[in-house]
């Protein structure tokens, strides 16, 4: 028998060889599939967050508060960059992403709420706003939150239900005519025949609630989280009642208070409610340009809704003040892909009640 390095192999050699050679061949297959191309692509890469407002405020808050989170749970781990772009209540941001931004994936944005229905109601034209995105083209990657507006009156108002904003007129406080304190009365009374009487001129909605408390006005309509966070003693010991909800549909807090959709008598109503109600469904929207590989859409909004569940982002939203109540992407798609369902003489209606 010949033996020495170019001996003939036996045959208890040769099924040795052949085993290690099938495990290894199993082993490169396994790594091959276990491979993930969006973990290899954002291993060591910076996400740059792009904020459409300046630093401060709720919208700057959560931000923060997502992109402080967001990382880690993107495959490979990439860090997340804060860059405010502020300007045109988040219309420089939100061209610049969609017209400039790398479509790849590594730049995401949150804008404004405004930004969702612009495209459809134009309400920033007049004072130098400019459009140039396609909402329906953007990867919308999902809100933290949505924030139901609710019509809230002092607890010594005559108004106590709903039906009697028709036949009583109520002072309500308000900010600035481009607000939705100033807004959504002025749509209320078009669509429901309700009789609200705006004061305006306050510098921000803790000013109206001090305004209340003077027995300067009657209460308000302002976002929900505004009274959870900044006056929880009114709604837990009865010292406001909330009449109405502006929004898609009752919000878990308030369930025996109905949304103005329910009581709207007219289709028209119905329609207007809603496409302005839809801006109040993705409180702080979050997208990525169009263009973007879809298998990174879609781990960014996977990554997205496994944020709204990490305790750290939670603990962060309730030191904020912040009610985390998510919408996916896609059903943040759905809600503003609807929008283009509304007949264009009520979107020509809806503008004319808001002054567009």
């Amino acid at each position: 028998m010949r033996t020495g390095f170019g001996a003939e192999r036996s045959p208890t050699r040769r099924r040795f060889l052949q085993h290690s050679a099938a495990a290894l061949s199993l082993g490169a297959t396994g790594s091959a599939r276990a491979a993930d191309p969006v973990a290899d692509f954002y291993a060591g890469k910076t996400i740059r967050f792009q904020v459409g407002v300046a630093t401060g405020g709720a919208t700057d808050f959560v931000a923060r508060a997502v992109g402080a989170h967001l990382g880690r749970h993107v495959p490979g781990n990439p860090v997340v960059q804060i860059e405010n772009v502020p300007g045109a209540s988040s219309l420089i941001m939100t061209n610049t992403l969609y017209n400039r931004a790398p479509r790849d994936g590594t730049v995401i944005g949150m804008s404004l709420n405004g930004v969702v229905i612009e495209p459809t109601l134009r309400l920033m034209k007049g004072a130098g706003g400019s459009v140039m995105f396609d909402t329906s083209k953007l990867n919308w990657i999902g809100t933290p939150s949505h924030l139901p507006h609710v019509l809230w009156v002092r607890e010594d108002s005559p108004a106590r239900r709903h039906e009697d904003l028709k036949r009583m007129k109520v002072l309500l406080g308000a900010i600035s005519p481009g607000s939705d304190t100033s807004i959504m009365p002025r749509l209320l009374n078009a669509v429901l025949g309700t009789k609200l009487e705006v004061v305006g001129g306050y510098q921000g909605v803790n000013e109206i609630f001090i305004a209340a408390e003077r027995h300067e006005v009657q209460g308000c309509v302002v976002g929900l989280a505004n009274l959870t966070s900044g006056r929880p003693d009114w709604l837990r010991d009865g010292k406001i009642r909330i009449l109405l909800q502006v929004a898609l549909e009752r919000s878990s807090l308030l369930p025996d208070v109905p949304t103005a959709l329910e009581i709207a008598e007219t289709a028209e109503a119905r329609d207007m409610l809603r496409l302005y109600a839809t801006k109040l469904q993705a409180a702080f929207p979050i997208m990525m340009p169009p263009g973007v590989p879809a298998e990174r859409v879609a781990a960014m909004r996977e990554a997205f809704m496994a944020t709204m569940k990490d305790p750290r982002f939670l603990d962060d939203a309730k030191r904020g003040g912040v009610d985390v109540d998510p919408l996916s992407g896609e059903d943040v798609s759905r809600a503003i892909n609807a929008i283009e369902t509304t007949p264009p003489d009520v979107i020509e209606r809806l503008r004319a009640i808001l002054g567009a």
